[in-house]
């Protein structure tokens, strides 16, 4: 065999040898350097064809061959072919000794060298293709690698710089890659049409979306911060730096202050370029390496300053990556680390945005704990804007916004004003430690009370739902029932709908063994029962006008705002009685009154007048009230209200008698006699009169003004025929 291969060496390669060489390993290798430095080709794939032939010859291992191409490939300055003969060395050779791994990073090292030197050429598409084997290669000697490997660190600081370089490259190509959301996963819009349910399957499955029982949070990468335009500039900025990677390379000052310049200007590149994540990450790997600078202030401040911005950029995107934010900051100092987080609070502060304050705050309170902060002071006022946020947050979806003061008048104004369910209420009082029993009694007061106001019949509804859950939610309060009655005088008198709710929640808290609560409800129950059968016929009087017109005056004046309004409510306190109040001097007052009514009154009458008390109130504001109503028809449903209610001070004696006489009047000035229908009514009232004495004074109090005529005529006749009736069997049986 050993003959056969002198033989070929002799034929094929031109080389006389003995065959005490092949017992020779050192005269082999040495053979071996000759032949590779005397026919060496840039291509490598020719280069190891022949070696591996005439290693053969020579009874030589891969490995010893592979030795020898890496360092004359080292030698004749070619960088590419070094790695790919690496490259190829790592896939034919299982399991490499610990000396040619030596090799394998030496020619790493070399490479990176080359890199810098190659940086200042024109074409830069060479240092891609090196940066792309080497980062085969690397990964691989960093996978195969014994734990106990002398320069396993520096094969990490390489591995790292070429992923540094591929994050830079893929960076000038963003807007080449595929478009596809690593936050929620979605498909480009331009494509999702063409794709079927299998094929949208598939591509889902390669997308960076994590479903989890939480809500998902953000995704913050590279492509974050945008496209780098100059790509040339970028592979020259980060070629220039390769020699750092390699501690031998810096063997003088001089050298560390070339390199140190280097990495300033590929931060300047990054920070021009808006690249911030990245220049983070160059920051952190800059920092490992024996350039380095540890003691350079300047350097250190532009760290910290780099943090801080990739946060703030963090903290606005939706959904925010609180991951990175968090531990981005726990690479900071204890005391930096808290002027960091002081400076991003106000940020947030001024950002107005209750997403970028939340986002914070769930960063700020990861690393205070992460880091073992003992403040408990901070803990809590973390806890509290975290609260503050939430709800402005929150709030904002249903249209309300966060007082700046948390009192319950302040916060009931706002959940009113936005129709704010009282379950959110209830919800936000736990929360911020309000009484939820006193505040929702103000939400339901205020809300009832606004809701008396509102024209629109949808609105009105749907705010008298909100009021009535919120009285449902009630337990006992204090003087809850004078302010219900509060409440009541202060709302619109021709909302039966409203002032029937409050009633209801009145006769709920009313107390069994009090007399004024007693009559309270009963005045207010018959009242309003009456009211709601009877429908308006006439248009309101001078005298409801005037009267509505100085109670929304004296109301307006009491409650001047919606903050005052609801101090009331939540006091309950009111000066004197709330009825005779708004009826005082009413009645004195002549001119005509351009009043606009609302517009329940064309079909109801108010409510307030009928607890009037005073007789001079009844007189001047709620008789004509009646009077305008009042027929021979309807006077028997007045009269029986009237029974009901005797403290309104009114004579049914009177109310009768007023009755038929408007009738006749009416008659009297159109010129025309009673009809015979209209005949009987009025006899049959005379007849079952109660008081027969005071209904004929009455009548004839009212006939002696009537002029002569048959419609006078015609009502004495009906007096004579009535005092007949008296006097007969029927009318004794009545006495």
């Amino acid at each position: 065999m050993k003959l056969r291969a002198v033989r070929d060496l002799q034929v094929k390669y031109s080389l006389t040898v003995r065959l005490s060489l092949f017992d020779d390993d050192e005269l082999k290798v040495a053979l071996l350097k000759k032949f590779v430095y005397d026919r060496w080709d840039a291509n490598a794939s020719c280069m190891w064809l022949k070696t591996r032939s005439l290693c053969k010859k020579l009874f030589i291992s891969v490995e010893v061959a592979f030795d020898v191409l890496l360092e004359c490939a080292v030698a004749h300055d070619d960088a590419l072919s070094s790695l790919q003969f690496a490259q190829r060395a790592l896939a034919d050779i299982d399991q490499p000794s610990k000396h040619f791994l030596d090799s394998l990073m030496h020619s790493c090292c070399a490479a990176l060298v080359m890199m810098a030197h190659m940086a200042e050429e024109k074409d830069v598409e060479p240092l891609i293709f090196i940066h792309d084997t080497m980062r085969r290669v690397i990964s691989s000697v960093v996978f195969i690698a014994p734990p106990d490997y002398a320069e396993l660190q520096l094969a990490l600081n390489i591995a790292v710089f070429v992923g540094m370089f591929e994050d830079l490259i893929t960076q000038c190509l963003t807007d080449e890659s595929p478009p596809i959301s690593s936050v929620n996963g979605e498909l480009p819009s331009h494509g999702r049409k063409e794709l079927s349910g299998a094929a949208v399957r598939n591509v889902a499955r390669g997308t960076d979306a994590v479903w989890g029982m939480d809500s998902l949070t953000g995704v913050y990468n590279f492509k974050s911060d945008g496209q780098v335009y100059d790509r040339i500039g970028a592979v020259r900025s980060i070629a220039r730096l390769a020699s750092s990677v390699n501690s031998l390379e810096m063997d003088s000052d001089t050298a560390n202050c070339e390199m140190q310049r280097r990495w300033r200007e590929y931060f300047s590149f990054l920070s021009v370029n808006n690249q911030t994540l990245m220049e983070l990450c160059a920051r952190s790997f800059y920092a490992r390496l024996p350039c380095a600078d540890e003691d350079n202030r300047q350097c250190n401040n532009n760290f910290e300053q780099c943090v801080a911005a990739l946060c703030e950029r963090i903290i606005v995107s939706s959904p925010a990556d609180l991951w990175l934010a968090s531990t981005t900051l726990l690479h900071l100092p204890t005391n930096v680390l808290q002027e960091t987080l002081e400076r991003l609070r106000n940020w947030s502060l001024s950002r107005k945005s209750a997403d970028a304050m939340v986002s914070f705050l769930r960063i700020c309170q990861f690393t205070v704990l992460c880091r073992g902060l003992n403040d408990r002071n901070s803990l809590v006022i973390l806890e509290q804007s975290y609260v503050r946020s939430i709800w402005t947050r929150h709030l904002a979806t249903l249209g309300a916004t966060l007082p700046y003061q948390i009192t319950p008048i302040a916060v009931v104004y706002e959940f009113v004003n936005a129709c704010v369910p009282v379950k959110v209420l209830v919800e936000f009082c736990a929360d911020f430690m309000l009484d939820s029993t006193e505040t929702t009694l103000m939400y339901a007061l205020h809300m009832l009370f606004k809701c008396s106001k509102r024209e629109d019949a949808k609105q009105h509804h749907e705010m008298l739902q909100l009021s009535e859950r919120a009285f449902g939610l009630l337990e006992v309060a204090e003087n809850i029932f004078i302010r219900l009655y509060d409440c009541l005088m202060s709302m619109d008198p021709y909302d039966y709908e409203a002032i029937n709710l409050i009633i209801k929640q009145m006769n709920k808290h009313a107390l069994l063994d009090s007399e004024q609560h007693t009559l309270i409800m009963r005045r207010a129950s018959v009242a309003l029962q009456f009211l709601v059968n009877v429908v308006r016929r006439e248009t309101p009087t001078d005298n409801e006008l005037r009267w509505f017109h100085e109670r929304k005056t004296f109301i307006e004046h009491r409650m001047s705002n919606e903050q005052s309004a609801l101090s009331i409510l939540a006091e309950g306190n009111t000066d004197g009685s709330p009825v005779e109040i708004l009826a005082n001097d009413i009645y004195e007052r002549h001119d005509m009154l351009d009043v606009r009514l609302p517009s329940r009154a064309r079909g109801c009458l108010p409510f307030h007048p009928f607890l009037f008390e005073d007789s001079s109130d009844v007189r001047n504001i709620l008789l004509p009230i009646i009077y305008a109503e009042l027929s021979v028809y309807n006077v028997e449903l007045w009269l029986e209200l009237v029974r009901q209610m005797p403290r309104l001070a009114i004579s049914k004696s009177d109310l009768l008698a007023k009755a038929i006489l408007l009738l006749v009047n009416s008659r009297t000035e159109s010129g025309m006699s009673l009809e015979s229908g209209e005949v009987d009514k009025v006899r049959s009232l005379i007849f079952s009169a109660g008081n027969r004495v005071g209904v004929a004074k009455a009548l004839m109090a009212g006939i002696r003004q009537i002029p002569l005529c048959e419609t006078r005529l015609q009502i004495l006749a009906i007096g004579v025929d009535v005092a007949q009736m008296w006097l007969g069997p029927l009318g004794a049986q009545l006495a």
